[in-house]
Order: C-alpha cells, then structure tokens, then sequence
C-alpha cells in the first residue's frame, strides 16, 4: 500500500467517500479553536484557487468553496449570517462596492491631515510610503 501526506481540513464526507473506495484515511477531529484557525487558512486556499482558475466552470466551484468555507466560519464562530449580511450591507452603503474596477495607484495626503497620514503609517508594509 502506498501512504500520501495530505496534512489539510477536508470537508466532512470526504472520509467515507475515502473508505468507500478502501482508501484508508489517517485523520482526528480538530478542537473548535484549531477549526476557525484552519477554515481561516483554508479560505486564502480557496480564494487562491479562484484567482488561478483557468475558465468559467472552475472559477463557479471555487467561489462554492468560498462561500462553503465562509459559511463554514460563521457557524464555528456562532455569527448570525444576517448580521454579516448586514455589515456587508452597511460597508457597501457607506463606500460602495467593487462594480466600477477601480484600481488605486496611491494617495497623496495633505500634512495637515494627521489622521489619515497616521492610518498608512501603522499599515506601512502594506501602504509603503513612495
């Protein structure tokens, strides 16, 4: 018999679908905390999954995988998903969606706005100054 290392969360069938096929799956169950950390990581997984998808029909199971996921830690985290929806909502209110494709280059802040100078300043590995 030959052993591969997987060393992932999987979806809950995924282990009788394994030993339906008498492929023998080496698994445990997580603790709750070790769950919302890995459904965090799992979700970067999916998201990359999406960006490197190559046609329509893969791009539609990676955004299920997406919203599998999130949904996923909304219930271990015991969120109400119309709150979420409703921050959602309230973000989108507030500063609009991602429709138009705007891509912004950079900023320029007046000095005497000490406030939003301070805000690129705590977040400077991902706002470098130029």
């Amino acid at each position: 018999m030959r052993k591969f290392k997987v060393n992932a969360l999987v979806r809950d069938g995924r282990i009788d679908i394994f030993k339906n096929k008498n492929i023998v799956p080496d698994f445990f169950t997580l603790n709750h905390e070790k769950i919302v950390k890995l459904l965090k990581s799992k979700l970067v997984e999916e998201a990359n999954e999406c960006l490197n998808s190559n046609n329509e029909a893969e791009l539609k199971e990676e955004l299920a995988d997406c919203i599998e996921v999130i949904m996923s830690i909304v219930k271990h985290n015991n969120f109400d998903m119309s709150e979420i929806e409703n921050i959602r909502k309230a973000k989108q209110q507030k500063i609009g969606s991602f429709d138009k494709g705007y891509f912004l280059n950079s900023v320029s802040i007046n000095e005497t706005d000490e406030k939003e100078i301070e805000y690129y300043l705590k977040n400077s590995k991902k706002y470098p100054e130029i």
